[in-house]
Order: structure tokens, then sequence, then C-alpha cells
């Protein structure tokens, strides 16, 4: 009997040991990240299809310090924030600004980029600014900050301006659009039309008076993400700055 008992002692220890080797040596799951693919150049695809981008390389950096791989989603810009919203994605990144009226519905952490509005339009057109744009429409993405300012503000208050909203919008669609006249610009962040200009020809960068914003990745609000990326953002800020200077410095424009 005592042998009996001392053998199913030993199943019992080594099971335990077993379930707990198991359970210390788990794997946490990947951080399911959501981004758009078409966002230059925070979140864009390589002429081997593979994600690029500040934001791709930051939130692998992220992701790395919470001991986390990567699951990317591509959806549009739109569906970003609404996908967000129903947790079908831990996060979102895709040249994201914030604004207040962002930080009251999402958990939003600054990545210490900043961008303004700027119009991209053909170099053949006379445009200083959206005064020139009188009878002409102008193109912005579903759901961007761009389009929430267009339609609430400039297309209100500026006579004959029309405005276009478009769910998906890639930069090859944007030189596509304005090479054939159906947009005369496009309101993009400041970095992604600098982008598009340096690799495109034909076309120029027109400032927007509209103020500066930073950018964020994006979380459900109180998500449980968000405290982890901070102290990760934190810890890495070296690393952080270098991906700042390696997508945003004159050189990588050109």
């Amino acid at each position: 009997m005592k042998r009996t008992l001392s053998w199913l002692s030993s199943v019992f220890c080594a099971a335990a040991l077993a379930l707990c080797i198991v359970s210390c040596t788990k794997k946490a799951p990947p951080l399911v990240v959501l981004t758009t693919g078409d966002t230059a150049p925070f979140s864009m695809r390589d002429s081997g299809g593979n994600l690029v981008g500040f934001d791709i390389e930051l939130i692998k950096l992220v992701a790395k310090g919470m001991g986390r791989t990567v699951e990317f989603t591509c959806v549009t810009f739109e569906e970003l924030m609404n996908k967000i919203k129903t947790k079908e994605g831990d996060v979102a990144v895709a040249g994201i600004s914030i604004t207040p009226e962002r930080e009251q519905l999402f958990d939003m952490i600054p990545t210490g980029h900043t961008c303004g509005f700027v119009l991209l339009v053909p170099d053949t057109l006379a445009v200083n600014g959206l005064e020139d744009l009188s009878e002409k429409m102008i193109g912005v993405r579903t759901g961007s900050w761009q389009e929430h300012v267009a339609k609430s503000s400039w297309e209100k208050n500026m006579r004959n301006l029309f405005v276009k909203s478009f769910n998906k919008l890639s930069g090859e669609d944007i030189v596509a659009k304005l090479r054939s006249g159906e947009l005369a610009a496009v309101v993009l962040d400041t970095d992604e039309a600098k982008y598009i200009s340096a690799h495109n020809s034909g076309f120029k960068v027109v400032p927007l008076d509209a103020g500066t914003f930073g950018m964020g990745i994006l979380t459900c609000k109180g998500s449980p993400h968000t405290d982890d990326i901070k102290k990760v953002m934190q810890e890495k800020k070296e690393q952080v700055d270098a991906l700042e200077v390696k997508w945003f410095s004159a050189k990588s424009k050109n």
C-alpha cells in the first residue's frame, strides 16, 4: 500500500511539474495589428509585397519588447477605427492623428512624430491654397481626420469647394486620380504627400494652415495593452528615435 501511495505521489508530482513547465513556457498570443498597407511612409508594401514603414517597424519593436509576435491584418482606414471598437484587433497603426475626439473613444499612445495637413496637386496647376480650388474637386480618405476637417469646415465655409471621400485611396490611386484630372488635389498628412511627390514626378506639395497633430498607436479604451506599449516606448526611446530618423529624414524621402 505504501509503495502504491508513493508511486501515485510520484505520478502526481510529475504531472504537476509538467503542467508547470507547459504553463511557464507557453508563449503569449500574437499582437493583432490592424493597418492599411497603403499609407506611406507609415504603412505600405515594398516591391516584394511585404509591409514596411515607420509604424510597421515601430509596432514590431514594441511587440518584441512585450514578448509578443505580430499578426498584421490590412483594412481600410475607416475600418481601423470600427474594428478596434469591436475588439477585432489589439492595436491599429497607419499614420493615425491624435485628436481630442479620438482620445474620447480610444486609448492613443504617442509615437513622438508630428504631422500637418497639406495639398498634393499636379505641378501644372496654379494652386497655392484652398482658395485656388474653387469649382474643383478635392479628395480625402473616408474616416481620416482630413475628411472630418474638410467636410465639417472647409466645404461648408468655402464657396464652391467640393470634397469627395474615398474608402480606398492608396498612393497609386492618388497619383492616377490626380493625373487623370478626376481630382484637382488630395488632402494628406505632410509626410505622405512628400513621399508620394518624391517618388512620382509632376506633383507639388502645398502647405495648409491647419495646425499640427501628434501621431499615435491606437487601442480600444481601457485596453490591457496600453500601459505595456507605453512602457516599451519609454524603454526603447533610442530605437524609436532612430526609426524617426530613418523614415522622416530628408534622405529617406528621396
